[in-house]
């Protein structure tokens, strides 16, 4: 329960801090979360992917835009869920259930768009190119007295 909280957290300041331009993205994101937020995702609710899989691919359209971690956690995600229907016979089907392939796809998925989407970040503002100069409120911060 804790960590639910703690990614539904991180996942609201991420979509507060995000710039209009990115909301494709960000959305994207959102439904990735959605499925390993849950306790329990069956596999019909996994339809929720298709949005997030949808940008994966537009990324992967452009080849020199996506730098190489992202565009590999990408097509790790899209082979992993393209390879696990064409397996032969229940048992190898079994396997793949209790060993998670569907959450891993998934995980692999969310760090891919997340990473693109911190690079989109860092590529605007060049001021954002270290992970300690990252601010989540823009606010003023009030001296004593004022």
């Amino acid at each position: 329960m804790l960590l639910t909280v703690i990614g539904y957290g991180g996942l609201l300041l991420l979509a507060r801090a995000a710039p209009v331009h990115l909301d494709s993205l960000t959305d994207a994101l959102s439904f990735c979360a959605l499925p390993l937020l849950q306790p329990f995702a069956y596999r019909p609710e996994m339809v929720v992917l298709l949005w997030p899989a949808m940008t994966a691919g537009a990324l992967l359209a452009l080849r020199e835009a996506l730098p190489k971690w992202p565009r590999f956690l990408l097509w790790a995600a899209v082979l992993l869920e393209a390879l696990e229907p064409l397996t032969p016979g229940s048992q190898m089907q079994r396997f793949f259930q209790a060993a998670g392939v569907d959450c891993w796809a998934t995980c692999l998925l969310a760090a891919g768009l997340l990473a693109a989407w911190l690079r989109s970040r860092r590529a605007e503002d060049p001021a954002r190119a270290s992970s300690r100069s990252f601010e989540v409120s823009a606010a003023p911060v009030a001296g004593p007295g004022g």
